[in-house]
């Protein structure tokens, strides 16, 4: 039995988004309060509903719905959840800024409903022109 989470789920993201997740993990892992208002966001899902849950956020991303919410909504409550434990951490870089620094572009992408799908389709139908090569350019590590 391993002695640590790994969250694999979160692969890949843009290089923008790349420290967001690990923030949000340790916002929430790493302090207790935010552990318990995390599970308890979410103490009604269980193993029956997350095939269900997986299904709706695949197909429809942050709009998709879990019981009378949309996924989004608790998305920001663990967002919000995971800057306050990162707050309380109070960990600072040389500028004096604490780690929540690494939230802000996803709690801005989570507060507008977009997920790194949406902005990837939307270029694709758009200034990409569904151009392979573009894609993977754009979202290829350099």
């Amino acid at each position: 039995l391993k002695t640590y989470i790994e969250v694999r789920s979160a692969d890949s993201q843009s290089v923008e988004l790349m420290l967001g997740t690990p923030a949000l993990m340790k916002g929430i892992f790493y302090d207790d309060d935010s552990l318990d208002a995390a599970l308890d966001v979410v103490k009604t899902w269980g193993p029956p509903s997350l095939g269900e849950l997986h299904a709706e956020a695949a197909r429809h991303g942050l709009a998709g719905k879990a019981g009378r919410m949309r996924l989004g909504d608790y998305a920001r409550e663990i967002v919000d959840i995971a800057r306050s434990g990162l707050v309380r951490q109070s960990r600072r870089n040389p500028d004096g800024r604490d780690e929540t620094v690494y939230l802000d572009l996803l709690a801005e992408n989570v507060r507008a409903a977009r997920n790194p799908a949406t902005s990837i389709i939307e270029r694709w139908e758009g200034e990409w022109a569904r151009s392979m090569d573009a894609l993977i350019a754009a979202t290829s590590y350099r």
